[in-house]
């Protein structure tokens, strides 16, 4: 059997295999010069362990087609198995050869599935209301959870669309943003690091996370994802179970505070509650993620399945969209000379077809994803809403003043994580980096770049995007452009609308101060 990456095809091969073995297969003339009565699968090298794969399951099949294969044997040239623990000379003369073969399955499945134990808690369900009450779970859980605030928002969008069950699911306006760099030509790019740096950006917590069972934050893809974690703990003091609610609420174990958070769920017998054991894993962590974004209840969804968000991922209106925002405290550091940009305007609906901007606004954009999730919660003050994500920062910040962190300078890691030390300061838009920071930049060279509602990037805007929006039925007498002014308390009313809405500018555009108005 040849090697064949696509499941698809090696499904295919086996089931044509086994209808000759049954008689039933379409090249009769194979008959007079094959022997279907006795079978043999052979692979060479990756090969040799596909064809061992096939074996198994040919073996395991229950009686149905592919079990009508004569199977006599396996020959496998240079195959390759591993495991988490060594055997026979791998803990020996073949030890260096045992941590490269490691560290390579590490780099080609982007996951250590090497015998990796999963991380256990125990859910309690509500059969009758259909909702997850709560969960208990030790102290390696909890500080994975405590970790999604470290992940730049980068590797946030990175995630959401690439991992886990709920791909559909949009992070803010950051999935388009942050698949407009991937689509964006290199030749547009400083240089050939720069694209790197904001795909896979990278993490002031990283060596940290690596401790956790489970890291969500994959930059160096050798150290990735699930490690042989320490018995040291990483964030909290010591070693401890917690109640973790629907919302993400995170509460130590205690008589006192169980008792009170039971009453306040309506829980008043928890024999009455369905417990089930969960084990989480990358996967189970990256939706976990995803919902607690989204959602006030991302237990429930994630263990009973939950229904695909809104598109806008908001509760409410767009016009108290805009009224958060104008109204929301943000944070500001210094203050930044004001530009401007162009926006074309949908006048019937009030709505932003896009915008005409230049280098430094791409700029700010593009530093969003190197922005960690805790420091975006921090500089816009979005820790307000029922979220899971904001209840657990919340959380951690609860937690911190009742001395369960290891210290303060943990609580700031994670409530106000800093960008990555290899980061140029690229925009003056944003108080995000250091004062010792250098200037650099993302862009190679000046140009002009069209900007999507949901912030999507592309170059060389023409006619033809005016003919897009006369094709969606948009008039050239609806349209009006706006100059609008953008300063450091736009730039971050930008970054709190990107955090939640798949139209962050039309829900800004009442909150920008209007500099000039063409029509």
């Amino acid at each position: 059997m040849r090697d064949r990456s696509d499941a698809g095809t090696r499904e295919e091969a086996t089931k044509w295999v086994a209808n000759h073995s049954g008689g039933n297969g379409p090249e009769a003339w194979l008959y007079d010069y094959a022997d279907f009565k006795n079978v043999f699968l052979a692979g060479d090298s990756s090969g040799a362990n596909i064809a061992h794969n096939i074996a198994i399951r040919v073996g395991l099949s229950p009686s149905n087609s592919v079990n009508d294969i004569n199977l006599k044997g396996v020959i496998m040239l240079h195959p390759y198995f591993g495991g988490k623990d060594p055997i026979g000379e791998e803990s020996g003369k073949d030890r260096d050869f045992k941590v490269l073969a490691d560290l390579t399955w590490k780099l080609v499945t982007l996951r250590d599935t090497m015998g990796s134990k999963p991380v256990h808690i125990k859910v309690f369900i509500d059969k009758k209301k259909k909702k997850v009450m709560f969960a208990e779970a030790e102290e390696d859980f909890v500080e994975i959870l405590f970790s999604f605030l470290t992940l730049p928002l980068g590797t946030i969008a990175r995630i959401s669309s690439k991992h886990g069950d709920s791909k559909d699911i949009k992070f803010g306006s950051l999935n388009s943003l942050y698949e407009s760099v991937e689509n964006l030509d290199n030749k547009h790019f400083s240089n050939e690091h720069c694209k790197v740096a904001l795909v896979t950006p990278n993490s002031s917590s990283l060596s940290l996370c690596q401790k956790l069972k489970v890291n969500l934050n994959d930059t160096k893809l050798v150290d990735a994802l699930v490690s042989d974690a320490t018995s040291e703990t990483v964030f909290v003091q010591k070693k401890a179970s917690f109640i973790i609610t629907d919302d993400l609420n995170v509460i130590p174990v205690m008589l006192d505070t169980s008792i009170s958070l039971l009453n306040s769920l309506g829980v008043e017998y928890i024999d009455l509650l369905e417990e089930i054991p969960k084990d989480f894993g990358f996967e189970e962590f990256s939706n976990l993620l995803k919902w607690s974004l989204v959602t006030n209840n991302p237990l429930t969804n994630l263990v009973l399945g939950g229904s695909k968000p809104c598109s806008c991922l908001c509760p409410y209106s767009l016009s108290t969209k805009c009224s958060t925002l104008i109204n929301s405290p943000l944070i500001s550091s210094y203050t930044s000379q004001p530009q401007t940009i162009k926006l074309l305007v949908q006048k019937s609906q009030k709505k932003v077809l896009c915008a005409q901007v230049e280098n430094y606004f791409v700029e700010m954009l593009f530093s969003f994803l190197t922005i960690p999730l805790g420091a975006a919660k921090r500089l816009t003050m979005d820790n307000s809403s029922s979220k899971g994500i904001n209840n657990l920062y919340n959380s951690i910040s609860s937690l911190g003043d009742g001395k369960y962190l290891k210290s303060e300078e943990t609580k700031a890691m994670l409530l106000s994580p800093k960008l990555a030390t290899n980061y140029l300061r690229v925009t003056e838009l944003l108080p995000i980096y250091d004062k010792s920071i250098g200037q650099g930049s993302f862009l190679k060279e000046q140009a002009t770049f069209i900007v999507s509602d949901d912030l999507e990037v592309t170059v060389s805007p023409s006619l033809s995007t005016i003919s897009k929006f006369n094709t969606l039925g948009v008039p050239v007498s609806d349209i009006e452009v706006m100059e609008v002014s953008i300063g450091e308390q736009e730039a971050l009313l930008i970054l709190k609308a990107a955090l939640s809405s798949t139209s962050t500018l039309t829900d800004c555009l009442s909150a920008f101060r209007k500099a000039k108005l063409w029509t």
